[in-house]
């Protein structure tokens, strides 16, 4: 028998062994890839997030391609709050396969709940071209067409999709829209009551006809389908926090608050039952009152802080800051590090903070940090006092933190965009703000503060978008007006200028910068008599205002009434002879009747005056310029900057006259000093890197200057600017960069020898010597001057 054993155990091994190997076999990739799908979709139908998330990142780890697997990690970002991060995975997986109909059916929503009616409306069509008959497709193409005020297309396709499936909640939802929008609140109400005869137990058909009465003010109907909603479903706290909200609005305070109090109590630790109480009692009791409802749920339970900080709520609207920081400092102790005491911690802070005690506040902050790096509140305070005391890497570090954790964090992202800002980062700062609105899609005052930073850096058109998109929902935000018509000012778009001025004067308020800004287009446009006609406009409503006299006395002169311009300002300097920008104004005159003696008088009267304005220097140097005087105009310029050394336009002016002398290497030197004095000027920073890309392009140091000068504005619509990035690429021998930003600028200023002289360098450079022997023959052509020409002849001989 042993023997017998002892020869059966080999055979027993071997088939432990095969057994083994088909196992092993049986859990590959595709297995192991398919096991966590199944568990991941099981975890996010029991509404376990945290696990679904896990189980479908899982998925991704072993299968980066999956679409499945992408579109399900999405809805569970969705189902968490995080609306940007589902957006980005719905987009990837859309990108991983076109066709995958559901994804495109999520951004369609997304696009249209943002108010991007064409996105929504593409990907609309992409899903019905791909599925004619789809039934969430014909609703979110129903939905677009409403919001294009198509009914009669919008109710064809929503009908398509109803009648395959009338308990479709996408194509239910999308025909109440269509019909609330059309003011049928009846078939509305219809729709949903059939939808709810197909599938009563699902609750979103309710809640869509609770908010249809709602909106009706049929409030007793509403009441009703709630105490409904919590018969089914008793343990559900948002259906008894909603409840309560129709009570209230129905003045019935003793029934909301007898909803309420029975909600905390049947839900002590769930915070948003405190919440929802606590807000109650804050809008609709006193203090005694609320303070003593709050004590006693104290009382009740004493393990759960979230009624103490209620309560410090409640003393923090009654401006009894003394009995809040009492019970910020009840709620922990010195070892206590648990999450509550770390709140309280920070709220505690807050306080101190507020009372100016900052040492006490930052040790506070200090200690809640050391026990948890990640505490976003505590991050956030410690960001905001960084700002506060100019140490700006560490707040952004800070809020960065933060954003990982917290990607939805709306006032962290505008923190975050305030310290790029005041870090000089301008196109950091607007990527924060598009983040930002990505959380708040209406807040106009941050568009436009957006708006400015991209017009800052050069990117008129895409701020023009953004004030577009704020213009759209609120189109007399005067704000969003006046930036938009100075943005079209700054273009030289003087057709768009019209209307967008024309818009100022409409708003009301803001009339008086309409009708200059209109008179200044119509100037460029030679509508000379409709100019002088908004500038009086203008200074009938400002007639203090010497800018806008300034406009009136341009139209007269160049439309040949020049001794009705110089009796004009003759008779404000009768009445006003001490002030130096009328007689700058008078030069302006006597400069078009070529009066030059005259006008440099004029000049010099208003120098003599002493008064802090740079106008009449500024002047005065064009004037020697007209007359071919560069050093007489270099000599008052610097006399300018010795009495007004802050003043960047006048070392602007004085770098340009010097240019124009070739002397080159002062002009850098001008060019910096008014980089100190004004460093986000992109004027400046560009002309600098231009001359040193042109002169000192052989040391690195100074090369590099010139690179960190530029690409700041890497983005900026302004072709010049675009063909001095060119150029400093093409110094580092960076040919594809040089060829991309040179190209960009030549569509747009063909006729400019210089960049074709540059772009024809850079093609010599990638051995392309077809093109750039047809640029340099175009780039020596013209009998411009400009620095480099001499070498663009000796290249083109060469060639």
């Amino acid at each position: 028998m042993k023997f017998s054993s002892l020869l059966a155990r080999p055979f027993r091994l071997f088939g432990l062994l095969c057994a083994l190997l088909l196992i092993a076999a049986c859990d590959g990739p595709e297995q192991r890839e398919a096991a966590h799908f199944e568990r991941g979709k099981t975890f996010l139908e029991e509404g376990n997030l945290t696990k679904a998330s896990l189980e479908f990142r899982n998925v991704l780890q072993i299968n980066p391609r999956s679409v499945e697997g992408r579109y399900h990690l999405a809805l569970v970002a969705e189902a968490q709050g995080n609306f940007e991060r589902a957006f980005a995975d719905y987009t990837k997986a859309a990108q991983q396969d076109s066709q995958h109909i559901p994804s495109l059916i999520k951004i369609g929503q997304y696009y249209l709940f943002g108010n991007r009616i064409e996105e929504a409306r593409e990907n609309a069509e992409a899903v019905l071209a791909i599925d004619p008959k789809n039934v969430e497709g014909l609703a979110l193409q129903g939905a677009v067409l409403t919001s294009l005020d198509d009914y009669e297309g919008a109710h064809q396709h929503i009908d398509g999709a109803l009648s395959q499936s009338p308990q479709n909640m996408a194509a239910v939802s999308a025909m109440v829209g269509l019909f609330q929008t059309q003011g049928r609140f009846d078939e509305a109400i219809e729709v949903v009551d059939l939808a709810i005869g197909f599938d009563p137990e699902e609750q979103g058909f309710h809640i869509l006809k609770i908010q249809l009465l709602v909106d009706q003010d049929e409030l007793d109907r509403a009441v009703e389908i709630y105490q409904s909603l919590i018969e089914q479903d008793p343990a559900n706290v948002e259906f008894k926090a909603a409840l309560a909200d129709l009570l209230i609005r129905q003045e019935k305070l003793d029934e909301a608050e007898a909803v309420l109090r029975q909600l905390v109590f049947d839900n002590p630790t769930d915070p948003m039952t405190t919440s929802y109480m606590v807000a109650f009692l804050l809008d609709n009791r006193d203090l005694a009152y609320s303070e003593d409802i709050l004590s006693e749920f104290v009382k009740s339970f004493p393990n759960e802080k979230s009624f103490g900080f209620a309560l410090a709520e409640l003393y923090l609207r009654a401006d009894q800051t003394d009995k809040a920081i009492e019970i910020y400092q009840s709620l922990f102790d010195e070892k206590d590090k648990s999450d509550d005491a770390l709140a309280a911690r920070v709220g505690l802070a807050g306080l101190f903070q507020q009372q100016g005690e900052g040492e006490k506040a930052n040790r506070l902050i200090d200690e809640v940090l050391t026990a948890d790096p990640n505490m976003s509140d505590a991050l956030f305070m410690r960001a905001a006092r960084s700002i506060e005391d100019e140490n700006l890497q560490r707040a952004i570090s800070d809020l960065r933190t933060l954003l990982r954790n917290h990607p939805g964090n709306a006032s962290a992202r505008l923190l975050l965009a305030e310290a790029h800002l005041r870090n000089g980062e301008s196109d950091l700062a607007v990527e924060a703000f598009r983040q930002y609105l990505a959380v708040v899609p209406d807040d106009l005052e941050i568009m436009v503060t957006m708006s400015r930073e991209l017009a800052a850096i050069g990117s008129n058109n895409s701020a023009l978008e953004v004030l577009g998109d704020a213009l759209e929902q609120a189109p007399d935000h005067a704000p969003a007006l006046l930036l938009r018509a100075r943005i079209l000012f700054a273009q030289g778009d003087w057709t768009g200028l019209l209307d967008g001025a024309g818009a100022l004067i409409d708003n009301g308020d803001m009339a008086v910068d309409g009708y200059a800004l209109r008179g200044f287009a119509n100037l460029e446009l030679a509508n000379h008599a409709q100019a002088a006609q908004d500038f009086e406009s203008a200074l009938q409503l400002d007639p203090e205002n010497l800018e806008h006299l300034s406009g009136l006395l341009q139209a007269h002169i160049e439309s040949g009434n020049i001794d009705l311009a110089q009796s004009m300002v003759d008779d404000r300097l009768s009445k006003d002879p001490d002030d130096a920008l009328l007689y700058a104004l008078q030069s302006d005159v006597l400069i078009a009747k070529e009066d030059w003696e005259g006008a440099e008088a004029a000049l010099a009267k208003a120098i003599e005056l002493g008064q802090l304005i740079s106008l009449p220097y500024l002047n005065l140097a064009r004037l020697y310029m007209r007359l071919d005087q560069p050093q007489e105009a270099e000599q008052i310029l610097r006399r300018g900057i010795d009495i007004l050394p802050d003043d960047s336009s006048l070392a602007i002016e004085l770098a340009a006259v010097l240019t124009f002398s070739g002397e080159y290497e002062k002009a850098i030197t001008a060019y910096e000093i008014a980089l100190e004095q004004s460093p986000e000027n992109m004027f400046v920073s560009n002309n600098l890197a231009s001359l040193i890309a042109d002169f000192q392009f052989q040391d690195q140091e100074r090369l590099n200057r010139a690179l960190n000068l530029i690409i700041p504005y890497k983005d900026t619509d302004d072709p010049f600017v675009q063909a001095t990035l060119g150029w400093v690429h093409y110094r580092f021998g960076r040919v594809e960069e040089a060829l991309a930003a040179l190209q960009s600028a030549a569509n747009r200023l063909p006729d400019e020898p210089q960049i074709q002289y540059h772009l024809g360098m850079a093609y010599l450079a990638a051995d392309d010597k077809e093109k750039a022997r047809a640029l340099l023959q175009k780039a020596v052509s013209d009998e411009a001057a400009y620095p480099g020409k001499d070498d663009a002849r000796k290249m083109l001989a060469q060639l």
